[in-house]
């Protein structure tokens, strides 16, 4: 059966090719994409202020839960906050028990989403279209000015997209390896969950 998908396929087979120049073989895929990552998205990644309105009112609300002694109910200048889920606060809350208090720590989840997204974009782009092709998606999106921006910012955007990626590449092995497809598939659901709550309820409407 032909669909509309096998023009672009057939376009796309050229990029199967092994990630080689002049019989030199390059660093592993996995290396290019960590190191596009830390130029993009982790250096110098506390080194600017809170930015207006949210960054800072999510650092304080995590902050608050150490104080209180509360890691259940976030709170923002003595009024409980329910605007976000509490997956998202959690991720802050362990940075800051790592590192302690600050930009970085506030930052540092959604630079480590921000990688994820990255390594999933080059495992789905290599199981679709090849090792090349994944890799070039993966460089793509790391220097995308949005996805830069999103990955150095306190906010939930790159988190929920992060475990939504997930949840597609789970899926996608199960439709591939029919041995496993339970697994893979509850494996995806599981990652719908922690989209939901970390962002609420957009991880499961459809895009």
């Amino acid at each position: 059966m032909v669909t509309l998908l096998d023009p672009v396929a057939a376009r796309l087979s050229r990029l199967r090719l092994p990630i080689t120049s002049r019989g030199i073989e390059l660093a592993t895929p996995a290396a290019i994409v960590l190191l596009v990552w830390l130029a993009g998205s982790v250096l110098g990644l506390g080194s600017l202020s809170f930015a207006e309105p949210d960054e800072p009112r999510f650092a304080e609300a995590t902050r608050q839960m150490f104080l209180r002694g509360d890691f259940l109910t976030p709170y923002f200048n003595g009024v409980p906050r329910f605007e976000k889920p509490i997956l998202f606060y959690w991720m802050q809350a362990m940075a800051f028990a790592a590192i302690g208090p600050g930009e970085t720590a506030v930052r540092l989840p959604a630079a480590l989403a921000g990688l994820g997204c990255l390594l999933l974009t080059f495992a789905i782009g290599r199981r679709l279209l090849g090792e090349t092709a994944g890799l070039a998606g993966a460089v793509v999106l790391a220097t995308t000015f949005r996805f830069v921006v999103w990955t150095r910012q306190g906010l939930t955007d790159i988190r929920v997209t992060f475990f939504i990626m997930a949840a597609l590449y789970a899926w996608l092995r199960a439709l591939d390896e029919p041995a496993r497809e339970r697994a893979f598939a509850l494996a995806g659901w599981s990652a719908v969950g922690l989209a939901a709550l970390t962002k609420g309820p957009v991880a499961v409407l459809p895009a």
